[in-house]
């Protein structure tokens, strides 16, 4: 892959990143959504994991059964989605 892996170009990607940096975190299903496992391979998407939590932002697994909601990190004010 020869260019950039996250499509920045994208507004719908600056959107999870800019909520992701917001909250200080970024779920699983949010990540797989930027780097769909089909197209990433799994070097990239540890070099974007390593680039986000350097950033700040942390990865969070989301249970199948929570559906998008999430308790935010103690440390939040910010209401869950």
């Amino acid at each position: 892959m020869d260019g950039p892996i996250i499509d920045l170009g994208k507004a719908a990607n600056w959107k999870v990143i800019r909520k992701a940096k917001k909250r200080g975190y970024i779920t699983s299903e949010e990540l797989d959504r930027l780097l769909p496992p089909e197209t990433a391979t799994p070097q990239q998407v540890d070099d974007v994991v390593n680039q986000l939590t350097e950033a700040g932002i942390a990865l969070v697994e989301v249970e199948e059964h929570l559906g998008s909601h999430i308790d935010p990190p103690a440390n939040s004010n910010e209401p869950p989605d």
